[in-house]
């Protein structure tokens, strides 16, 4: 919880404030959950926490001329852990690695994290996943709710309680446009057109994979997730990106930049991706600060798998 204080406000370095928070300790639910098993749990613990000599935060300047403050260049190896990010051990079995970060897995802890059967069919996913050119996320970085603030959580957790109206845990399309339009009523008064109901329909097919059948709790989180993530200011966001995310950029930026100039001119990139580059920048010439904000978005968006061994999708 952080307090702004407008600039101009008298003795704003003398003020200091306490305040108390009562949250409900839900973490076990949801990790229990997150393992993909529901139950019923009827009393969950709550916790209060006080935050004493709180320092109103003077609101900085807007997201222009803001640096990302991260070098085009960089002389450090990236290298993945050497112990298992589960059991903590080493060993001279075959570690798993993640795409996004540097932690490192054992097959057989991450079969039973999973609480795989014996035939191990839901591994299976998550080994072809980590064998392929595109790599796999650990279950840490596949989780794009970890990067939210309790606040959006909470909204994200009420939104889908909302669309859930039978409670199994799964939005189907019909429980998910009935929400659009009771949230669309609520916030303008009018009802949606029918172009725009499908529209929210075609929005849905695809989180669904096509189907259009029904998502369940974390193909929903990670995609509302992402939209409340595109309205932070994009030098914000860079600071979410991994090492190796950013070096993936460098990487993709010095292709662009055939002159190494430390800027993509509109040829290069033309000759490179054409329509793509097009569509993205147009007539201008882009730094490499100008990139990497641009793109963070879209790195964050590719972090969870394509398939999740635990979502049942």
């Amino acid at each position: 919880m952080r307090l702004r204080t407008p600039q101009g406000c008298a003795d704003e370095s003398s003020v200091t404030l306490t305040r108390c928070l009562t949250i409900t300790d839900t973490s076990a639910a949801w990790e229990a959950l997150r393992r993909g098993h529901v139950s019923e749990v009827k009393d969950l613990p709550r916790k209060t926490v006080i935050f004493s000599n709180i320092q109103p935060e003077v609101l900085g300047e807007t997201e222009g001329g803001v640096d990302c403050c991260i070098p085009r260049y960089s002389d450090v190896e990236i290298v993945n852990d050497d112990l298992c990010s589960i059991c903590g051990v080493y060993t001279y079995d075959d570690l798993y690695p993640c795409r996004v970060c540097t932690r490192v897995y054992h097959s057989s802890c991450l079969q039973v994290y999973f609480r795989c059967d014996e035939d191990g069919a839901c591994f299976r996913q998550v080994d072809k996943a980590i064998r392929s050119v595109t790599g796999w996320s650990c279950f840490k970085c596949d989780d794009l709710a970890s990067l939210l603030t309790e606040d959006d959580m909470l909204t994200l957790t009420q939104a889908f309680d909302h669309c859930d109206t039978n409670q199994d845990s799964r939005v189907t399309m019909e429980e998910y446009v009935k929400y659009k339009r009771k949230a669309f009523r609520e916030k303008t008064g009018s009802s949606l057109s029918v172009t725009e109901e499908e529209d929210e329909r075609y929005k849905f097919a695809l989180l669904a994979g096509g189907t259009g059948a029904s998502v369940t709790w974390w193909t929903f989180l990670n995609n509302e997730a992402l939209k409340m993530l595109s309205k932070r200011p994009k030098h914000e966001l860079v600071k979410l990106l991994s090492e190796k995310e950013i070096q993936r950029a460098r990487e993709t930026f010095r292709f662009l930049d055939r002159d190494d100039n430390g800027a993509i001119s509109y040829p290069e990139a033309a000759e490179a991706f054409n329509i793509w580059y097009r569509n993205f920048y147009q007539d201008r010439t882009v730094t490499w600060e100008d990139y990497l904000m641009d793109q963070t978005l879209l790195f964050l968006a590719v972090r969870p798998n394509l398939t999740c061994a635990v979502s049942g999708d």
